[in-house]
């Protein structure tokens, strides 16, 4: 008996042996290799582009490969184009400090672009962007704040609104204008002519025309607007020369009228005669004219009116407008 146990504690010693020996190599027979780990887990559209080692490094959070595999899904290049995917690497790229990304996935919340458009996080992800430096969010937020909303009725301004103050969006759109942003330097420019700022005006038109924003129209308004403001208007007057039996008067109007620019004048000048209300009372009076650079000119003329419309508090409006 004793024998017999001896054997079958041998054999059942031997088969554990045996076992786990045959186990070890059926185990290192199917453990897949550390190249074999990477494309297994890949998505196959990966694997077949051959990007493992970018999609790789994009899983330690590398913003270079993130970069790259969202621009890969956005396009379409080398994968099938996947817009949801591509936002969620721009995203991990934006959590590790891109400014691009940041501003891509403000872009794609604000358009709807592969995503559900929500205002409030577009405006978290140009902030993050902008915060940066980064012109084109720096742009985006400006464009929709509510501070520089000039017209609710302009058919041109953008129907999503930022509540951020005219002095906070001033003060972006500036700085992405400073970074030679187009679309920033033609909207300053226009801020600038409603101000009638038309130096400011004029030079940011010039600039956003050279980073490819033009409009002529714009400019020579501004061009124009400078050059009506560099018309100075002194003296206005007006005198009785001569009473009639029918109740009218005939009058006397002056006026100086000077050039501080460096340039020659061509214009028109309009002159009404109001009461002090400012009601016209008498009817436009219109002058084409042309004033030398740092000269100044005389106009006067004579008018007839009815004597009960005129008294000692009526004044003279003077309109210039320019034109080449």
């Amino acid at each position: 008996m004793l024998f017999n146990g001896k054997i079958i504690a041998l054999l059942t010693l031997t088969g554990l042996i045996g076992g786990i020996i045959g186990g070890t190599i059926v185990w290192l027979c199917v453990r897949p290799s550390p190249t074999s780990i990477s494309f297994s887990q890949a998505p196959p559209e990966i694997v077949k582009a051959d990007l493992v080692s970018t999609w790789e490094l994009a899983q330690q959070n590398d913003l270079y490969s993130l970069e790259k595999l969202a621009d890969t899904y956005e396009t379409g290049e080398c994968v099938e184009q996947n817009i949801p995917r591509a936002l969620s690497y721009r995203k991990k790229a934006s959590e590790i400090g891109s400014a691009e990304s940041s501003y891509l996935v403000g872009y794609a919340y604000e358009k709807g672009i592969g995503i559900k458009k929500n205002g409030a996080k577009s405006e978290k992800y140009y902030w993050q962007a902008a915060k940066k430096g980064h012109p084109k969010a720096q742009y985006s937020l400006a464009l929709h704040s509510s501070g520089l909303d000039e017209g609710e009725n302009d058919p041109f301004s953008p129907s999503l609104k930022f509540n951020i103050s005219k002095e906070k969006a001033l003060s972006l759109l500036k700085k992405s204008a400073n970074q030679n942003y187009g679309l920033a330097e033609h909207m300053l420019a226009g801020f600038y002519l409603e101000q009638k700022k038309y130096d400011e005006a004029i030079l940011f038109y010039e600039k956003a025309a050279k980073h490819g924003e033009k409009d002529k129209w714009k400019l020579e308004q501004a061009k124009n607007g400078k050059m009506n403001q560099a018309i100075t208007i002194e003296s206005p007057s007006t005198e009785i020369l001569e009473e009639f039996n029918d109740g009218d008067i005939e009058y006397k109007w002056k006026v100086l009228l000077t050039n501080t620019s460096d340039a020659l004048w061509n214009g028109s000048v309009t002159f009404k005669l109001l009461d002090i209300n400012g009601k016209t009372i008498d009817e436009a009076i219109k002058f084409d004219i042309s004033i030398p650079e740092k000269k100044n000119i005389i106009l006067e003329g004579t008018r007839s009116i009815s004597k009960e419309k005129f008294n000692s508090k009526t004044k003279i409006n003077v309109n210039v407008e320019y034109r080449k």
